[in-house]
């Protein structure tokens, strides 16, 4: 009893930070994009759901930012969409310091902004491998440039990390943006950390009504025999894989022979290859389709007698 308890408290657990987990990726069902909710809802029924004075759960809910659990948090399509205003506006105002300039500052800028080529240059490997890089050498459009990389492919928390390197008009534009999305970030790293706790206690109370894992004994033998049965499988699939290999690789080494050739082309095509070594006959000569001469001493000829080949026609 004690057991199938826990393992309904697990699932009700799961359920509640699923539910958050929604609530955190995407809008109300029926709202616009840009409407946005408190989660604090979604947090009492995950409080509720764990046990009781549970450290990593209280540490995790801590670590939800206030605003998401008063206010909610912007999904990525909406952080997405307000990034490509964001990006346009900052590369109008790349040569704007922080505090303001005058008017022909500001048309300059304006005017730069249309002159710079877009991803003009690719971005360095070393780079893209997240290497030490000396950042002062990064421009506003270099540095716009890889937060848009970034955010096109999904990782909010680089794109993050290079649009902090902005200077001056450009990140004053951008405050907003980051502030957002660091709000985004931090909540759904604590909804992470909750997802990976009530999974690894349902795997604990996994089956608690089945009589093959009621037991952690017996839960500890059917994760073994599984993980038997998962390895065994990869190994006999990267035995099959080299042994492909081996006869790809003898096959290579062997190369085309006459004979080969000989049947592969009266199979497909269905012509047969005629050696002829001056001897011909007239009806060879009326069913030949073309005639290859062959030098002497050939290497591709197997029969040294021979002259040339004729591709002759099949007999119907």
């Amino acid at each position: 009893m004690e057991e199938e308890r826990g393992a309904s408290n697990a699932q009700i657990l799961w359920s509640a930070c699923q539910a958050l987990a929604r609530a955190v990726k995407s809008a109300p069902a029926g709202a616009p994009v840009e409407t946005i909710r408190p989660l604090e809802p979604e947090i009492k029924a995950v409080t509720k759901a764990a046990p009781k004075e549970d450290p990593l759960v209280t540490a995790a809910i801590q670590g939800i930012p206030e605003e998401a659990a008063k206010r909610g948090v912007f999904p990525e399509d909406v952080l997405r969409a307000r990034f490509l205003k964001v990006e346009q506006v900052a590369r109008r105002l790349a040569m704007v310091p922080e505090e303001g300039a005058s008017l022909p500052i500001y048309f300059l800028s304006y005017l730069q902004s249309y002159l710079i080529i877009k991803n003009a240059s690719p971005i360095p490997q070393y780079e893209i491998e997240d290497k030490p890089i000396d950042v002062n050498k990064l421009n506003t459009y270099d540095i716009l440039h890889r937060a848009r990389y970034w955010l096109d492919r999904g990782d909010f928390k680089m794109t993050l990390r290079y649009m902090n390197l902005l200077k001056g008009a450009p990140k004053s534009i951008a405050r907003d943006w980051m502030n957002e999305t660091r709000i985004l970030l931090e909540t759904q790293q604590a909804v992470d950390t909750l997802l990976a706790y009530a999974g690894a206690i349902g795997l604990v109370f996994l089956g608690a009504g089945d009589s093959k894992c009621s037991s952690k004994p017996r839960l500890e033998k059917t994760v073994d025999r599984r993980r038997r049965r998962m390895l065994a499988w990869k190994r006999r699939r990267r035995s099959l894989i080299l042994a492909w290999k081996r006869r790809r690789r003898r096959l290579r080494k062997r190369g085309w022979t006459y004979s080969g050739v000989q049947t592969a082309v009266e199979r497909i095509l269905g012509w047969k290859l005629w050696d002829d070594d001056g001897g011909q006959t007239a009806e060879c000569e009326k069913r030949a389709v073309f005639q290859v001469s062959l030098p002497p001493g050939s290497s591709t000829n197997e029969n040294a007698g021979c002259k040339r080949i004729l591709l002759l026609r099949r007999d119907s």
